[in-house]
């Protein structure tokens, strides 16, 4: 999965298209039209398609460019748009739809995709810290149950999302119970702040760039 772009085989980024967004998108297709039926999906007793719900996995790496990731990231980034389009589209009439953005997690996922990831990627993925899987399932499901349209772990996944919403409305995820308008004003507020913080993670990530290239240089000589 984390492969430079020069890198990667063509197959790869049709495989990542096809298993992260296509998927999503024909299983949705599918069970769609009986989410939005009262008696659907098998419930015996009627029940408003708004207490239904649709969640899916998309990645902290379709938030900001990460070296390494042109086929993972930009997979999971068809995802996000997709899912907010759909919520757009299902907002009146239900399931909610949820987006779960998990950071890096402690899998065997995770193991296989560090053998062999580039070292500048392995650099920048690891200054988001790791979770373990049961803290990311039990705050993407409560996420899920509350009907958020985002789902993050922790202040750092919140922060990014926040600083990256781009057109949307006030953030469901504010840690204190305030009302919409009053998340606005917060975000207009902290927005100075989140572009000062995404210029340094930019110039940051430029660093390391140049240092293991020019370490890979060293070393190859």
């Amino acid at each position: 999965l984390a492969q430079t772009f020069e890198a990667s085989p063509p197959d790869v980024f049709d495989r990542l298209i096809r298993l992260n967004y296509l998927g999503a998108v024909h299983v949705t297709k599918v069970l769609l039209p009986a989410m939005l039926s009262p008696l659907g999906m098998g419930v015996k007793k009627e029940r408003n398609a708004s207490q239904r719900r649709i969640a899916f996995v998309s990645s902290l790496a379709s938030l900001v460019p990460i070296y390494g990731f042109s086929a993972y990231a930009a997979a999971k980034s068809a995802i996000t748009t997709f899912a907010d389009i759909l919520q757009q589209e299902l907002e009146d009439v239900g399931p909610a739809v949820t987006i779960i953005f998990p950071p890096d997690t402690d899998t065997p996922g995770l193991q296989a995709e560090n053998v062999g990831k580039p070292a500048t990627t392995r650099a920048i993925s690891e200054a988001g810290g790791l979770e373990s899987p049961a803290a990311v399932a039990a705050s993407a499901m409560h996420d899920v149950l509350l009907g958020r349209q985002r789902s993050l772990l922790g202040a750092t996944g919140r922060a990014l999302s926040w600083a990256t919403a781009g057109v949307s409305r006030a953030q469901q995820d504010c840690p204190l119970p305030l009302p919409p308008p009053f998340v606005a004003v917060i975000e207009i507020l902290l927005a100075p702040i989140f572009k000062v913080a995404l210029f340094g993670f930019a110039y940051w990530c430029r660093a390391c760039i140049l240092w293991h290239s020019r370490k890979g240089r060293q070393q190859g000589q």
